[in-house]
C-alpha cells in the first residue's frame, strides 16, 4: 500500500514537471529568446527555470485533488498545438518545388557544427527568361570558435554555384570585437553579375554594431536592401524586383509598392514576416532560426527564436502567394555547437 502511494506521488510529480517544462519552453520560444541578450535576459531565464522546476514539485505535493488534473490539461493543450503545427507544415508544403533536401539524420554523428551542406531548389516562374540562380547565406555569427578554413569552404561552395545573385541574410556578428573576421571574409566573397545584397539581423543590432556592419558591407560593394527595392533584371515587360526587411529590429518593406506584373523577391532576416507579406511577395528568403541549432532526431528543435515556435524552423513552404525558404544558417551562436543540425547554403534556380 505504501509503495502504491509513493508511486502515485512520483507519477504526479513527473506529470507536473513535464507540464512545467512545456510552459517554460513556450515562454522561452515565444518571448524570452526574442529579447536582446544581456544580464536581464539571463537573470529572468534562470529565475523562470528555477520557479518552474521547484514550483511544479511543490504544486504536485501540495495541490488539492481537483488541481491534480491541471498538468494533464496543460499537456493536452500542448499536444493539440503540436497537431496544429504539423498540419500547418503539411499544408505549407510546396510539391511544385523540386530539388535536394537536407541530409537525413546520422545518429552516429550528433555534432554537425561544420558539416556544411548545399540545399538546391528549382522554382518555375512562368517567365520566358534565362535561369536566374540565387545563393542565400545567412546567420554567420563570425567568431573565433569557427576557424577560417570553414568560412573559406563557404567561399568555395558559393564559387562553384556560379550565382547570378548572392543574398546575405544578416546576423554577421554577435560581438562588436568580431567585425575584423567579417571584413576578412568579405574580401574573398565571390562576385555575382546581378549583385550581392544584404539585410542585417537582430544580433547586428543587439551588439550595437549595425552601422559598422553596414559600412563594411558597403565598402565591399554589397548593398543593404532593407526598406528598399531594386530591379534585378527584366523579362519582356515583367521585372524581377528584390526588396528587404529587417523587422522587427530595423527597416521594414511594408510601405514599398510594386507593379502588378512584378516578380517580387524579399530578403528577410526572420521568417516571421512572411504572413505580413504573403499576398504580395512571390519568393522570400529568411534564416534567423538556425533550424533550432540543437535538434533531437525526429523530434526536431525544442527552442526556436520565433513567435510561431517551431512552425517555420527550416525548409521550403508556400504561404498564400509566397514561396518561403528558411535556411539553417552558416554559423553558430551560444552554445557554439550544432547538434543534428548541419549548417547550409540555399541555392534557388528561377525559371
Amino acid at each position: 500500500m505504501a509503495l502504491g502511494i509513493e508511486l502515485d506521488v512520483v507519477a504526479r510529480c513527473l506529470l507536473w514537471e513535464c507540464a512545467a517544462l512545456g510552459v517554460l519552453l513556450l515562454i522561452c520560444n515565444r518571448w524570452l529568446i526574442l529579447w536582446a541578450d544581456g544580464a536581464v535576459k539571463s537573470a529572468i531565464l534562470v529565475a523562470v527555470g528555477f520557479a518552474g522546476t521547484f514550483g511544479a514539485g511543490w504544486a504536485a505535493l501540495a495541490a488539492t485533488p481537483i488541481l491534480h488534473r491541471l498538468p494533464a490539461l496543460v499537456l493536452l493543450g500542448f499536444s493539440l498545438g503540436e497537431v496544429r503545427r504539423l498540419w500547418l507544415r503539411h499544408t505549407y508544403r510546396m510539391p511544385a518545388v523540386a530539388g535536394s533536401r537536407a541530409p537525413r539524420v546520422n545518429l552516429t554523428r550528433p555534432i554537425t557544427t561544420t558539416d556544411l551542406v548545399l540545399v538546391h531548389y528549382q522554382v518555375p516562374t512562368g517567365f520566358t527568361s534565362p535561369r536566374i540562380r540565387i545563393v542565400h547565406l545567412t546567420d554567420f555569427h563570425f567568431n573565433p570558435k569557427l576557424n577560417v578554413s570553414y568560412f573559406d569552404r563557404v567561399h568555395e561552395l558559393v564559387r562553384q554555384q556560379a550565382p547570378d545573385v548572392i543574398l546575405l541574410g544578416g546576423d554577421f556578428i554577435s560581438k562588436i570585437d568580431n567585425v575584423s573576421l567579417l571584413t576578412a571574409w568579405l574580401k574573398n566573397l565571390p562576385k555575382a553579375p546581378l549583385g550581392t545584397f544584404a539585410v542585417l539581423g537582430n544580433h547586428d543590432y543587439w551588439c550595437k554594431g549595425h552601422e559598422i556592419v553596414r559600412a563594411e558591407l558597403a565598402e565591399h560593394g554589397i548593398q543593404c536592401i532593407a526598406g528598399m527595392s531594386q530591379v534585378l533584371t527584366q523579362a519582356g515587360d515583367r521585372r524581377f524586383v528584390l526588396c528587404g526587411t529587417e523587422e522587427p529590429w530595423g527597416k521594414s518593406a511594408r510601405a514599398l509598392e510594386f507593379d502588378p506584373g512584378d516578380y517580387v523577391i524579399m530578403l528577410s532576416h526572420s521568417p516571421d514576416t512572411v504572413y505580413a507579406s504573403s499576398k504580395r511577395v512571390d519568393l522570400m528568403f529568411a534564416g534567423h532560426n538556425h533550424a533550432g541549432q540543437l535538434r533531437l532526431p525526429w523530434l526536431g528543435p525544442l527552442i526556436v527564436p520565433s513567435q510561431y515556435g517551431r512552425r517555420l524552423d527550416r525548409g521550403a513552404f508556400r504561404i498564400d502567394r509566397t514561396q518561403l525558404f528558411v535556411s539553417a544558417g552558416i554559423g553558430v551562436d551560444i552554445p557554439y555547437v550544432r547538434l543534428y543540425c548541419p549548417p547550409e547554403i540555399v541555392v534557388v534556380d528561377l525559371g
